[in-house]
């Protein structure tokens, strides 16, 4: 599973990792060009 984020340039990081204590952004939204967390 890919898990995104936002790096300091706002943009799009997707990293491999099982566990994430970080916001996660679904990858559509990523495509979207709108990041929306997961609650």
């Amino acid at each position: 599973m890919i898990q995104y984020k936002l790096n300091s340039n706002n943009q799009a990081i997707g990293i491999k990792i099982q566990n994430w204590s970080v916001p996660k952004f679904p990858a559509k939204s990523v495509m979207d060009g709108k990041f929306c967390k997961l609650t």
